[in-house]
């Protein structure tokens, strides 16, 4: 029998190979149609995984590899569906009369959900991908987050980066749900994790008090220290710096100066790595979010961003990026990890979180021949300074988002089109994107 032998899915090169018995329970993957079945994984090639699929009439059998890619492509994880998110909470119950619902706006502008009835605040439009396609979570539930890891890992992505809010009250996260649930899931192995921190300037219980950095700090290294944390190949944990308007000055004031800001970010990054050096022989790798000053702290190794350089009104055009957009941050020895939007809609947002109907923002006309060049165009930027630094972290890409349903930056599969946005991810980036009845058939 003549037998394909696929290096990578989708592109062949015959080799010869023998039979295997059927293995793994049976299921039509996507990207092969219904005469392909899928009968199992077989290692006999070191660690690389063989896939095998067999088809009846032509006989054929096919064996695929995983992909091989040198990218490290994760996206940002929204941790408020559970009680902390209670802007939504509060939200929901004030304009849609439902109490403990942090789905609020988000189901509504769905309007197929049983016992919530469309309500989209006057606004038209497509929403029908407005639902998880594991429904409607709460993200204290281990088994969410477990889905979502095997979701993510299953499309070949290699980490979530959690938004990361220091709590002055709690002396503790703000926001602890979801983060504590992916690392007590079973299956996180699959996925690694790392922090993006966001001191927002516009409330204190965020700040960052110099007298008081120790506890934060300290919370910080313990993170570095779990064994799932993402760390580049010379063992240093990659931590983002998102916002960091709210490190404050020396009198526990909030800067208003670029040189202030400079100053004190500067000394809690050095503290920071200071205790991680003491407590685990390593300094993390501290990448920032460009900013006024971001590049006049000496102690920030490298650069990285949320979305890239775009203002988002109401209406505006989804953008067509390419790789000189990340230009004006490159700076000799502090590599970038680029960024890329899945697309931007906080139209769910109306009333509930935005009183403002003129301050609401939104793209229009997203594609997915849109969303695929964009992301080519990171690819290019991660290969040119790949080719010129060398530096492992130039290979680091972070995506916008997994679950910012609020916002309209959703990777997370949905009910509707299911994953067709985080295969589009997979396919640009060349990921291990393994057979999966979760991302294929939803069963997860």
């Amino acid at each position: 029998m003549k037998v394909l032998r696929w290096c990578a899915l989708f592109v062949a090169c015959w080799a010869a190979a023998e039979e295997l018995p059927a293995g793994l329970s049976r299921f039509n993957p996507a990207g092969l149609s219904k005469e392909w079945v899928y009968e199992g994984v077989d290692r006999r090639e070191g660690a690389t995984d063989i896939w095998r699929y067999r088809r009846a009439e032509p006989p054929e059998v096919r064996f695929t590899s995983k992909r091989e890619t040198p990218y490290v492509v994760g996206a940002f994880y929204f941790g408020l569906f559970s009680p902390s998110g209670t802007q939504s909470i509060e939200g929901s119950e004030r304009v849609h009369g439902r109490k403990g619902d942090w789905w609020g706006g988000v189901s509504d502008f769905y309007g197929k959900e049983k016992g919530i009835p469309a309500d989209r605040r006057g606004w038209s439009g497509d929403f029908s991908e407005l639902k998880p396609a594991i429904g409607y979570y709460d993200q204290r539930s281990v088994t969410t987050l477990e889905q979502h890891i095997r979701q993510a890992s299953d499309a070949g992505l290699a980490f979530f980066s959690f938004y990361w809010y220091w709590s002055n009250k709690k002396g503790d996260d703000r926001l602890p749900e979801a983060l504590d649930s992916f690392r007590k899931a079973r299956n996180p192995a699959g996925l690694k994790f790392n922090l993006s921190l966001y001191a927002h300037p516009w409330d204190d219980d965020m700040a960052i008090d110099p007298a008081k950095a120790a506890a934060p700090i300290a919370k910080l290294v313990a993170y570095f220290a779990d064994p799932n944390y993402l760390k580049l190949p010379d063992g240093r944990p990659v931590f983002s710096i998102g916002d960091a308007r709210n490190i404050r000055g020396p009198a526990n004031e909030k800067c208003g100066t670029t040189a202030c800001f400079v100053a004190a970010t500067e000394k809690f990054i050095a503290a920071l790595k200071a205790e991680s050096k003491r407590r685990l022989g390593v300094e993390p790798f501290v990448q920032m979010q460009p900013g006024p000053g971001w590049d006049q702290v000496k102690e920030v190794d490298g650069a990285t961003c949320l979305l890239p350089p775009v203002e988002v009104k109401g209406g505006t055009p989804y953008p067509k990026f390419s790789e000189s957009i990340y230009a004006p941050w490159v700076r000799p020895g502090k590599p970038v990890s680029p960024c890329m939007m899945q697309n931007f809609d906080e139209r769910p947002r109306q009333d509930v979180q935005i009183a403002e109907r003129a301050a609401v923002r939104y793209f229009t006309g997203k594609t997915e021949a849109g969303f695929r060049s964009n992301l080519e165009a990171a690819k290019r930027f991660s290969d040119e300074s790949f080719a010129k630094d060398r530096n492992p972290a130039s290979r680091i890409v972070y995506l916008y988002a997994w679950n910012e349903w609020h916002e309209g930056g959703i990777l997370e599969p949905n009910a509707t089109t299911g994953a067709r946005d985080l295969n589009i991810v997979t396919d640009v980036f060349n990921l291990p994107r393994l057979p999966s009845q979760c991302l294929d058939r939803n069963a997860c």
